[in-house]
């Protein structure tokens, strides 16, 4: 089993580094999406013991070895829980090739750099040139490429879990709208993982890329109600999913209240969480997006993802400053759709998820969104300067 071992971590090492090839991106580019393998494939080796000694990754890898694909097949069919279907799709890899869990933790790390490189290309599509981002500044700190090096957002894109997935799933959402005709299995399959893995994240990412067209003046109002029936077909079976996901009976202001109430209760418990339920809602919004701060920190992981919410605080401020509302409005279909994805995530995880790590973690399904819409804002500043020199 080590030969084998051995053998798929090379390949996945390869495919992470020559996935950028799929894509038409130039050499300085190249040189970019280089420099974020390096980050993301070490973090992917630091996080592999973390891992391993602790969290859901070592039970997803390590579970399908000590069954059958029988076994699985039909834990998946009675009981189709996130759980089960890690397992399925581990199986092959742990169980049938024997691989070992830092074999594992490389092809998961291949996922989420493919999915950084998604990201690029669909930056690429509205900023054909990603070099004029150079010397790009936010009250003084280099955000390119700074913002695809933050550590948190690489550990939670490396680990065996739904994390990795999930962010690739949404990369490929983003990057297959701009051409479903042509990248519609690619769409299929990013709607499959968020479906099985997280049913509520693809309602979010319906909702938030629909609002768009519903919204445009370039449809004429038959083409608005169509695209609005076509939302609300999704809309409703996904909504049933989403319930019976989190395991609220009914959607009522009672079942809700319930639901947030066991959460709270449970983190309490667990002695991890912070007590949200006295904060008004918009400071609820605001946690979830930029805690843990310095005043949270615990430990060297807490201060780097205090480290990185201070960035994001900066980013966010330097978007609502300069007439974002007005950039929304000139911005593609795509941009639009990011920044609608992103604020219905916040406002809906923002009353149910008071656990730092948990808070970490949900949040970097929505960085794909923040990434592009941030960087499309600034670019669309630097464009005002240049043409009306201000």
């Amino acid at each position: 089993m080590i030969i084998l071992d051995i053998l798929f971590s090379l390949i996945f090492i390869v495919c992470a580094y020559r996935v950028r090839n799929l894509y038409a991106f130039n050499g300085g580019e190249k040189k970019l999406i280089s420099l974020i393998f390096v980050v993301h494939t070490l973090v992917c080796f630091v996080a592999t013991p973390i891992l391993f000694n602790g969290g859901d990754a070592k039970g997803y890898w390590m579970v399908p070895k000590l069954f059958s694909y029988d076994q699985i097949w039909t834990a998946v069919k009675e009981n189709p829980r996130p759980t089960q279907i890690m397992y399925l799709i581990n199986y092959f890899f742990a169980n049938v090739f024997g691989l070992s869990f830092l074999t594992g933790m490389l092809f998961y790390s291949f996922l989420g750099m493919w999915g950084f490189v998604l990201i690029l290309a669909t930056i690429k599509s509205f900023i054909p040139d990603l070099r004029v981002l150079r010397g790009a500044k936010v009250y003084g700190i280099p955000v390119y490429p700074l913002v695809f090096l933050l550590p948190n957002m690489h550990f939670w894109s490396v680990g065996i879990g739904k994390d990795t997935l999930l962010f690739f799933s949404v990369s490929l959402f983003m990057y297959s709208l701009l051409a479903l005709g042509k990248r519609f299995v690619g769409m299929l399959v990013a709607v499959a993982i968020a479906y099985f893995l997280r049913p509520h994240v693809l309602l979010f990412m319906v909702a938030g890329f629909a609002l768009p067209y519903v919204f445009s003046s370039r449809f004429n109002i038959i083409q608005k109600v169509l695209m609005g029936g076509a939302m609300l077909a999704l809309f409703f079976p996904l909504l049933n999913s989403v319930l019976a996901f989190a395991k609220i009976e009914q959607l009522s202001t009672e079942h809700l209240e319930s639901f947030h109430e066991g959460k709270a209760a449970a983190l309490s418990v667990a002695g991890s969480g912070i007590d949200l339920s006295a904060l008004p809602y918009p400071l609820q919004v605001l946690t979830f997006l930029f805690r843990p701060l310095f005043f949270d920190a615990h430990n060297v992981l807490a201060i780097v993802a205090s480290i990185e919410n201070l960035i994001q605080v900066f980013l966010v401020l330097f978007f609502l400053k300069n007439r974002f509302i007005r950039f929304i409005r000139k911005a593609n279909f795509l941009i639009k759709g990011s920044f609608f994805y992103y604020m219905i995530g916040a406002i809906a995880f923002a009353p149910m998820m008071s656990n730092l790590g948990i808070i970490i973690r949900e949040k970097n399904m929505l960085m794909p969104a923040f990434l592009i819409f941030v960087l499309a804002a600034i670019q669309f500043k630097r464009q005002q300067r240049y043409r009306y020199g201000r």
